[in-house]
Formats: structure tokens, C-alpha cells, sequence
């Protein structure tokens, strides 16, 4: 009867037998560890194929933890376009940042000031940095993602829907959170942000990156590093329809008209508005992470 346990949220349930039958397609019941009640019976795993015999049954969820680069069971749309193979990409323990495998296609970036396309999935601005950053990391722009949000193939409620502080979406990872996902598992290859406090961009202050904790310069190479075989952070080795990596949505310091960028080389560098070497949006979407649901390979 899927009812709680004492009326709470608590993830042990009870399950009501009428008779006994014999189980052949565990599909029928809901995932997690189950035993019957009042016994001392190990507990099983749904996963249990045999003679269930009538009965009340403790069930208990078995909750999955969502570790970076786990796959989930989402998928979202924007501009007519589904967008379905989304990994996590930081996970602070009450949200879950998840970011779309591939680069965005140009046709499913949505409609901002100054936006230019090239090819399959190039966007850039001719303009000047502040706009493409401003597209980039604008959650109202990028609401489509979350609006038609499914986990598993069901809507997310409006009640996460509209909890716009904590619920959101951007175009890409920014600079700040690339670098706390890439530390937290490659510990051993940290890397370091620092503000050029001397710029006075109206966008605001770039940039700086590096493996010392006071870093000075504009790009890093990390080709011989561990993290480069990772598709998280570099999803090919080689330029993809004319695209040679994605933007970090974060003002560098080299100048007032660079962006930081994922080249697919391994390198983390300085990239002029226009995009002069062409790179793709990479969307996150930031949701509660006890509501994801992990992909499990068979």
C-alpha cells in the first residue's frame, strides 16, 4: 500500500501481501530492500526472484548518491529541441549541477542580446564580452530547461519549478565551478582562480587561473593531466563541426574582451567575445539533488 512509516517523509514503507504467489519479474515491485515484517529474516533486494508468501513487508528505498559524472534519468527541451544525455557535474550535498554531455546545438540556444550563431553549434557575440557572458549566465534566458524539465520521464512539480533561487539554469559552467568540480575529483591536479582587482570592466573584474594558489596567468594546460581523458570536462580531442571546445562563462583577465574557455586540446584558456576560435553553450541546471535519479548500466 506504499504507506510511511508513523506518517513522515522517512524512506521505510510498508508493502501488503494478500497471498502468497511467486515472483518472476521484480519490476513489479518498487527498488529498494524489503523483509517481511515481525521476522528476523535477512533483508532482500528487490532484485529477488521466488515464493513471496502473504504478508506485511518493511520496504526501505535504496537511495543512490550522486557522485560527478554519474549519468541521470533527465531530460529537458528548448527552442523545439530534447535535449535527453545529462551528467552531474557538482554535487554540493543539497543541489546537483548537471551538465548536457555534448555541446548545444546553436538552434536550441534561446534568444539574447548580441547573439550571434556559426555552424552546429558555434555561439559567440560581435559585440562585446558583457553581452555573451550576460546570455550565457542569465537564468530567466535559459527557463525553457526548466520549464519543461522530466526526471525519469515525469514533470518536475511547479513547486520546484518555481523555487527560482535555488532551481535554475544557465548556458555554461562558469569559471568558479568548473574549478570546484574538476578539484573535487582531481585533487591531486588542483587548480587555482584568482580576480585581476586592476581591471574595471563594466562586466566586471577577469580572471586568472593556475596550479599556484596565487595565480597570474590568463590559461592552463591540462593535456598530460588524468582529467583530460574525462568527456565531463572535455567531451572530444579534436574540433567537432567547426567547434573546438565551450565557453566557461567567466571574464578573463588577459583583457576587457576575453572569455574563458575549454579548448578540446585540454586547455583551459583566454577567448575573444567573437569567437575566433568557435565554441559552443554547454547548459547546467541546478535542481535538488534527492530528486535526480541515477542512471544504472545494466
Amino acid at each position: 500500500n506504499g504507506s510511511t512509516a508513523n506518517g513522515s517523509m522517512s524512506a521505510l514503507r510498508y508493502i501488503t501481501f494478500g497471498s502468497n504467489f511467486k515472483l518472476f519479474d521484480t519490476s513489479i515491485l518498487p527498488k529498494g530492500k524489503w523483509k517481511k515484517q515481525g521476522t528476523e529474516e535477512q533483508t532482500k533486494n528487490t532484485d529477488f526472484i521466488g515464493i513471496i508468501d502473504a504478508g506485511t513487508y518493511e520496504w526501505e528505498e535504496i537511495v543512490l548518491t550522486l557522485n560527478i559524472g554519474d549519468k541521470v534519468k533527465f531530460e529537458t527541451r528548448s527552442r523545439g529541441y530534447t535535449l535527453r544525455n545529462w551528467s552531474v557535474f557538482y554535487n554540493d550535498g543539497d543541489y546537483a549541477y548537471i551538465i548536457l554531455d555534448n555541446y548545444l546545438l546553436n538552434g536550441a540556444v534561446p534568444t539574447f542580446d548580441g547573439k550571434l550563431t556559426y555552424g552546429n553549434y558555434n555561439v559567440y557575440s560581435s559585440s562585446n564580452r558583457k553581452k555573451l557572458i550576460y546570455g550565457l549566465t542569465t537564468p530567466s534566458i535559459w527557463r525553457e530547461l526548466i520549464n519543461n524539465a522530466k526526471i525519469d520521464g515525469i514533470e518536475i512539480s511547479e513547486e520546484i519549478k518555481n523555487d527560482e533561487d535555488n532551481v535554475w539554469a544557465i548556458g555554461s559552467p562558469t569559471l568558479d565551478l568548473w574549478k570546484d568540480s574538476w578539484n573535487e575529483v582531481y585533487p591531486e591536479d588542483q587548480i587555482y582562480i584568482d580576480k585581476n582587482t586592476e581591471m574595471n570592466d563594466e562586466i566586471g573584474w577577469g580572471y586568472y587561473i593556475g596550479f599556484d594558489s596565487d595565480p597570474t596567468s590568463y590559461k592552463i594546460s591540462l593535456a598530460n593531466k588524468q582529467g583530460y581523458d574525462n568527456k565531463l570536462y572535455f567531451p572530444y580531442k579534436e574540433s567537432e563541426s567547426s567547434c573546438n571546445g565551450y565557453w566557461i562563462a567567466s571574464p578573463s583577465a588577459s583583457n576587457e574582451s576575453n572569455i574563458t574557455a575549454a579548448f578540446y586540446s585540454g586547455e583551459i584558456l583566454n577567448i575573444s567575445h567573437n569567437g575566433g576560435l568557435f565554441y559552443a553553450a554547454r547548459p547546467i541546471i541546478r535542481l535538488p539533488s534527492n530528486i535526480l535519479k541515477k542512471k544504472v548500466e545494466p
